[in-house]
């Protein structure tokens, strides 16, 4: 993960509100489907996370009612090339962990969705928001897949979702908990209860996040802003 603490921010000043943004911090996007775009984004730093003084904020400004297939969700995309290392479509195949900080101002269950084109293939998992408005770190392990090699290029060959908000259409099925599977849209975001953007109280922060070719977390690794930043421009650069 580049950024994942949420310190580059090349395509709008810090603090600054957006409607309907794409790429929020640098590497982050968020993603709205139907009904009316709800969210004002930005970078934070009222994080009172000593490590991580930054954080993305998706900060609700218009409610909006979410049915079928309309979902709002953070995404995060990966190089094909630089997922060889996992090993897919072979017996070597590695599991993956992610850990990361969020807080919101509903406490409910939330879905982390992973995806990859190349075989329609789906992974992900549930965690809970236990405490509202309260920093909480979250570990989810996945398992590797033994089918559909991950194609080796410079595309998005797979994508990180955190589920903010989600329609029927994506939640009425079986969550895959942690194994791959072929895309069953009803088991995408299965065991989604958060419903982010439905009131002009909610947000949802994000920040801390790493992800790991392990069956365990361990400590973030940190950068020098540097480092980050050159990495960062790898996909924007902002004279």
């Amino acid at each position: 993960i580049i950024n994942g603490d949420q310190r580059i921010s090349q395509r709008r000043p810090f603090g600054e509100t957006v409607i309907g943004a794409n790429y929020v911090t640098d590497r982050f996007a968020i993603y709205e489907n139907g009904g009316v775009t709800v969210s004002g984004l930005h970078q934070d730093s009222g994080t009172d996370l000593p490590e991580f003084p930054k954080c993305l904020r998706v900060d609700c400004t218009t409610a909006s009612t979410y049915t079928g297939n309309h979902e709002l969700k953070i995404d995060y995309e990966f190089e094909g090339q630089d997922l060889q290392l996992l090993q897919y479509g072979s017996s070597s195949n590695k599991k993956l962990t992610l850990s990361f900080y969020v807080r919101s101002n509903k406490a409910a269950t939330y879905a982390v969705w992973f995806y990859r084109g190349v075989g329609n293939r789906q992974n992900g998992k549930t965690y809970t928001i236990n405490s509202a408005n309260t920093w909480e770190k979250k570990t989810i392990t996945i398992n590797g897949d033994a089918s559909n090699a991950i194609t080796n290029d410079a595309s998005a060959r797979m994508g990180v979702n955190w589920i903010l908000m989600a329609g029927s259409n994506y939640t009425g099925g079986t969550n895959p908990n942690g194994t791959w599977e072929t895309r069953v849209d009803a088991n995408r975001y299965a065991g989604q209860t958060g419903t982010i953007g439905t009131s002009t109280d909610d947000y949802f922060d994000l920040t801390g996040v790493q992800l790991e070719v392990s069956d365990h977390a361990t400590d973030f690794e940190h950068r020098s802003f540097g480092q980050e930043l050159l990495l960062c421009q790898r996909y924007c650069q902002k004279n």
